[in-house]
């Protein structure tokens, strides 16, 4: 693994031991959210769907639900994708 150190740049660098970025990146715990929730639906008037979907973000936050990405179809603009991150 190389961790981009630049004492020894070369490809394919192992940090050793006394590289103070082998620790920092080897040993650092990221956190990882890998669970989704795909919703496909369609609506009457995307509009006034909107409105009310931006009036719950708070709801969807406490609740664990982030990142929402909304996408619609091009041949229907009331068919939508959306795209969350779940805590659990």
């Amino acid at each position: 693994m190389h961790c981009g150190c630049r004492r020894q740049p070369q490809i394919g660098h192992a940090c050793d031991s006394d590289c103070a970025h082998a620790k920092e990146i080897f040993t650092k715990e990221i956190p990882t959210n890998n669970e989704n929730l795909t919703l496909h639906f369609k609506v009457k008037d995307f509009n006034a769907w909107r409105t009310g979907y931006d009036a719950r973000e708070k709801n969807r936050l406490s609740a664990g639900i982030t990142n929402g990405r909304v996408f619609r179809s091009q041949n229907d603009p009331n068919d939508l994708v959306i795209l969350q991150d779940v805590a659990d």
